[in-house]
């Protein structure tokens, strides 16, 4: 057995079964037994699992080896452990993969009970081999590859492991290399084919597997239909633990629960990513990352990003949204190692919309205004207007100021006249991006017959890639008018929810810009907040990070640290770090763009106001509930003041508060806040808008709350009914609405209804 390391610790041998059971029966061999079970000598017992016994023991002939052999306990062979024993020993007959435990003969004993011989496996579980040997990141990457290829292969053959954990994936040195084998395929389930003649029966609500890797399906007593995904999941959970010393669920925070309370935190508590465990993680950090031969900030950043994606998209507790197999994780972390995109990626747009619905229903409802589509293009149109018209009054200012004294031109008369030429072409600009804007964006809904026409029905979407490919060309010469129409049309396609379109359209106007104008002009810099925000949208968080840094150093020297423009770069880094799961970073930033703009612009301006809705907002992510609700409440105090009782921004505050509310538990001050919101809502925009449909969905949740199901069912299927027949059934608001009023019919006892829309 090989050295690991300085002290001289050695891999002990291990037999290819799960650890011994503290507990269990010491086994003996019988009189009838002793000696030897079949041909195999037996040496020492080395190990226990939940119904068999594993011996060292020899092989004599056709070959000399030594072996691992399993055999049922005595007085454990029922017919149930005997059929399961046969179904583990026929699912590790059917493999072939260099990465699991082989099966190498089988039989009974002169005792009668049933036995199967298996290679000898001289190893340390995944997790311990890894530390001990201080294998970098990387290393345990390429460790671990091998072993959902193996998962894969069992796939495959037709059979679920259903206990994936470090202690079931031993490692070995062979010719100095480590050697990974996944064993024990005691609890196997298989797919599509019987494992044994005999009868195996799993009783419902028994739960299956070991707690801290467990899928959330298996911890649901009800569900039956466990698939491959089920290991997929127990996958992301030894890969989370390789890389941060932990598993997503806390070991001793698990095990020190009820039962039940586990299996629900299995099934609904959401874990942190990685990157946050790490850094979390205090003073352990140190030892952690000295352990993977790095330094602790080094392992956090590198953790941070595509791994942290492939690990929540492995540990998805909606296993629709997972890997499909165990072989597409380990492609894609063969593509992380590759320096390759992965295609985990962070969650879409609308995904995040849909999971971050429930406590931020105001925010998401303001994002569905961007899909009013005429409502984008006139405002592009008449912004734009207003900034032509400054830029030729302006123009006209200085051109009377330049002719008064031309023969007298001083110095500062020269610097009036360069203003004047710039504002000239600022004016210029306004004007052809306004023109474009007119005539291929607004005016292609006239009829196809006419050029550029593109009918009634066209969308402003249509219109914009339709006029898209001309813009090069025409303004081949104007880089200053080609960068603001890129700009713009990356602004209308982020509205749109286009983040790809959005990126390469902003990306191109940046670097237009910089060509043109150099890094430290104003447009450059708008150019960069912009295209970080819909990085920042797109979970491109990195880089939106490091262009927001930039903008805000740049705007800061520029424009001096108390101008709205240098605070709105400040709020708009402190979300990204806060998107970014960096809150302790954010909320800082945050507190220092309210307290500026209390200073440079009042209390009541709105840009001060959206601060405080942004640092309340960061408080009730990180629990602050009651610095969340006094913040909330003071922006709803403001907001009726200055814009209006029915104001949308005052409306959302109110909904805000009142999930602070319900978050801290205060469900009465809640449900009449949720009431008020819905009959203005009502009254100012319609009972069939959008925004009036969030609010009456969270009126059903808070009267459900408050255990009026009987008021909640009825209007949660009027608001279903209202979202299928404006939206469609696949819409994610229909969807939260569907699910909702499924977990109301649950509550009621109404079984088939709730299990037909869940």
């Amino acid at each position: 057995m090989g050295e690991l390391d300085s002290n001289d610790e050695t891999v002990e041998a291990q037999p290819a079964i799960p650890a011994p059971s503290p507990t269990g029966s010491s086994a003996p061999i019988s009189s009838r037994e002793q000696g030897a079970i079949g041909p195999y000598k037996i040496l020492e017992r080395i190990g226990e699992g939940g119904m068999g016994v594993v011996y060292l023991a020899a092989q004599e002939s056709p070959v000399r080896r030594r072996v691992a052999l399993k055999i049922v306990k005595p007085g454990m062979d029922s017919a149930q452990v005997v059929a399961r024993f046969e179904a583990e020993r026929q699912a590790l007959a059917l493999m072939d993969h260099p990465n699991i435990a082989r099966v190498l003969d089988g039989g009974s004993s002169e005792a009668g009970r049933p036995y199967f011989v298996m290679e000898l496996v001289r190893g340390l579980p995944i997790g311990d081999y890894c530390d001990r040997r201080r294998l970098s990141t990387r290393e345990r990457l390429e460790l671990f590859v091998p072993v959902c290829q193996a998962i894969q292969h069992a796939h495959q053959k037709g059979v679920i492991h259903r206990d994936v954990k470090p202690s079931n994936i031993l490692v070995a040195e062979v010719d100095g290399k480590p050697i990974a084998k996944v064993i024990d395929f005691g609890v196997a389930k298989a797919i599509d084919h019987r494992l044994t003649e005999r009868t195996i029966f799993t009783q419902l609500g028994a739960v299956v597997g070991t707690l801290e890797y467990m899928s959330p399906e298996q911890a649901d007593l009800g569900v039956m239909d466990i698939d491959t995904r089920t290991d997929v999941y127990s996958l992301g959970v030894v890969l989370y633990e390789l890389l941060t010393g932990s598993t997503p669920l806390e070991r001793g925070r698990l095990r020190q629960a009820a039962y039940t309370e586990i299996l629900r935190r299995i099934r609904d508590e959401e874990p942190p990513r990685p990157s946050t465990r790490l850094s979390d993680s205090g003073d352990a950090l140190s030892a952690i990352s000295a352990r993977r031969r790095v330094e602790p900030w080094r392992l956090t950043r590198l953790i941070k990003g595509d791994l942290d994606w492939i690990v929540m998209k492995a540990i998805e507790k909606d296993r629709t949204r997972r890997y499909d197999s165990a072989g597409g994780l380990a492609r894609d972390i063969e593509r992380y190692l590759a320096d390759e995109p992965v295609e985990a990626g962070p969650p879409s747009a609308r995904y995040r919309l849909g999971k971050l619905a429930r406590k931020h229903r105001g925010v998401i409802a303001t994002a569905a205004a961007f899909a009013v589509l005429l409502v984008v293009g006139a405002g592009v149109s008449a912004a734009l207007a207003v900034r032509e018209h400054r830029a030729q009054t302006r123009a006209l200012e200085l051109a009377r100021a330049a002719d008064l004294g031309r023969a007298r031109a001083t110095a500062a008369e020269r610097a009036a006249l360069a203003e004047e030429a710039k504002s000239r072409a600022a004016a210029a600009e306004a004007k052809a991006v306004l023109g474009f804007f007119e005539t291929k964006i607004l005016a292609a809904a006239r009829p196809k017959e006419q050029e550029g026409g593109l009918g009634i029905e066209a969308t402003i979407h249509d219109a914009v890639d339709a006029a898209l490919p001309g813009i090069d060309h025409d303004f081949k010469d104007k880089p200053a008018v080609l960068a603001s129409i890129r700009h713009t049309i990356g602004q209308t396609y982020s509205y749109l929810g286009k983040p790809e379109k959005a990126l390469a359209q902003l990306e191109t106007a940046l670097a237009i810009r910089q060509r043109a104008l150099g890094l430290d002009d104003p447009a450059t810099l708008e150019s960069m907040v912009d295209l970080a925000l819909v990085l920042q949208e797109s979970g491109q968080f990195a880089r939106a990070i490091d262009l927001l840094e930039t903008a805000y150093k740049k705007r800061e020297a520029l424009l001096g640290a108390n101008d709205p423009e240098t605070i709105l770069a400040l709020g708009s880094l402190a979300i990204a770090y806060q998107s970014a799961g960096r809150l302790k970073e954010s909320i800082p930033l945050h507190e220092e763009a309210l307290k500026r703009f209390r200073l440079a612009q009042g209390p009541d301006h709105r840009h001060t106001l959206s601060a405080m809705s942004n640092l309340a907002n960061a408080y009730q992510q990180t629990g602050r509930l009651k610095d969340a609700i006094a913040l909330w409440e003071e922006s709803l105090h403001r907001s009726s003041l200055t814009r209006g009782a029915d104001h949308p921004d005052t409306l959302t505050d109110m909904n805000n508060l009142a999930w602070a509310y319900r978050d801290a538990g205060r469900f009465a001050e809640a449900l009449p806040l949720v009431e008020e919101s819905l009959e203005r809502r009502k009254a100012a925009i319609g009972p069939n808008h959008p925004y009036t449909l969030f609010s009456m969905n969270d009126l059903a949740l808070a009267r459900k709350d408050a255990g009026r199901l009987d008021l909640a069912i009825p209007l949660f299927e009027e608001t279903l009914k209202l979202r299928r027949s404006i939206l469609h059934d696949d819409h994610p608001h229909t969807l939260f609405t569907m699910n909702d009023l499924g977990l109301a019919y649950l509550a009621a006892g109404r079984t088939g209804e709730a299990r037909a829309l869940l």
